[in-house]
């Protein structure tokens, strides 16, 4: 459970920290990235690593209005808000939950903003609830490559602690970069507490005109 409390959301925020991130260029000042006009059949494919273990995630918009983005994860549909912060989300195969306010995302993203984070979450089946508390970070907007090519992406940093209503209690850290020419995040680095770096990049994605 521990380390599905980040694996998470729509594609605009997926997620990030590593000690170290790589050297992906320059960073770039002055620039601002507003709320993306995602629209409905926006696809993406993330290869995703975890220690020994690789697989894909297939993202799929269903609907959008003014205050949501409703979508798919390898066929369980979830929903964000607007800015792509989870609302309901699936950690692993029949392992749904929610969220009061996993603000990972919050537009406009310019270098230097920062704002904190109060969640509580919900795990339905089994129950388990808690919380999330924190802060997160632009602390660049330069280029980043992956498998579906190079862009210009703003890198976001936050850090969590979280608690368990059983009594378990850690923190989680991580870094995503976000492209505004792809409408989403294009890569993400997880570190969850006791367990291997999550690293997920953007491998192929169809935006609707």
């Amino acid at each position: 459970m521990v380390r599905r409390l980040i694996e998470f959301v729509s594609p605009i925020a997926l997620v990030a920290c590593v000690s170290a991130p790589p050297a992906v260029g320059p960073s770039i000042s002055g620039v601002k990235a507003e709320r993306p006009d995602v629209k409905v059949g926006d696809k993406y494919t993330y290869t995703c690593k975890q220690g020994v273990q690789s697989y894909e995630r297939h993202y799929l918009t269903t609907s959008v209005d003014e205050s949501s983005i409703k979508y798919s994860v390898d066929g369980a549909l979830l929903e964000s808000t607007r800015e792509g912060n989870p609302v309901t989300e699936e950690w692993v195969k029949g392992e749904r939950g929610s969220h009061t306010d996993l603000h990972l995302v919050s537009f406009p993203l310019e270098v230097g903003k920062t704002w904190t984070i109060k969640d509580r979450w919900e795990r339905f089946v089994p129950h388990l609830q808690g919380t999330q508390k924190g802060s997160v970070t632009v602390v660049a907007y330069e280029k980043v490559r992956v498998p579906a090519g190079e862009f210009d992406g703003f890198q976001v940093q936050w850090s969590l602690d979280f608690t368990i209503n059983t009594g378990g209690a850690g923190r989680n850290t991580g870094t995503f970069w976000y492209a505004p020419s792809a409408r989403a995040s294009v890569k993400y680095l997880v570190h969850m507490a006791g367990e291997p770096e999550l690293t997920c990049e953007l491998n192929d994605f169809q935006l609707r005109p």
